[in-house]
């Protein structure tokens, strides 16, 4: 193993490759598929020793030392709900409307949904304009909302009891 390591620091020295190691960031995984559980050998390069870790994520794929797809699905499906959530949060950007000012604040909210929806609808919905996509989406546009606020608070002042 010590060969390995010495082999890595010699290549990465070439001038050629010029390529600088962290060694302080360097890990270790020792893939095992044997149910004995054997201890792994301490690497060290330079003065520093090698972190021995169970997992590592290598180019987007969690690896584990079994070798097995369990963390990196687990990974991936957990960021999948966490972008289906964020993506509900946008479609109830309008229930913000009725909170904003009678006169401003509408349109700084609807370059935010402009925005959602140009990033909603990339494949297999191409982006044409923001009016196709509040199609596509079916959300109301917020100035259409802002509108129907503003009319019922106006109905609901006219007939309010103290007034």
């Amino acid at each position: 193993m010590d060969n390995c390591t010495h082999s890595k620091q010699c290549w990465c020295s070439w001038p050629e490759n010029s390529v600088i190691v962290n060694n302080s960031r360097t890990a270790v995984i020792y893939v095992c598929t044997s149910s004995v559980a054997v201890s792994p050998p301490q690497l060290s390069v330079d003065p520093h020793c090698l972190q021995v870790v169970q997992l590592a994520k290598l180019l987007g794929v969690t690896v584990d030392s079994q070798l097995s797809w369990k963390q990196h699905v687990t990974t991936t499906v957990m960021s999948a709900i966490y972008r289906l959530y964020m993506l509900h949060r946008l479609k109830s950007l309008g229930s913000l409307v009725p909170h904003l000012h009678p006169l401003q604040g509408h349109q700084q909210l609807e370059i935010v949904q402009k925005t959602a929806c140009n990033g909603m609808q990339g494949h297999p919905w191409p982006y044409t304009n923001y009016d196709h996509a509040l199609t596509t989406l079916s959300l109301p546009k917020l100035s259409a909302r802002h509108q129907e606020a503003m009319e019922k608070l106006g109905k609901g002042l006219l007939h309010h009891p103290r007034l």
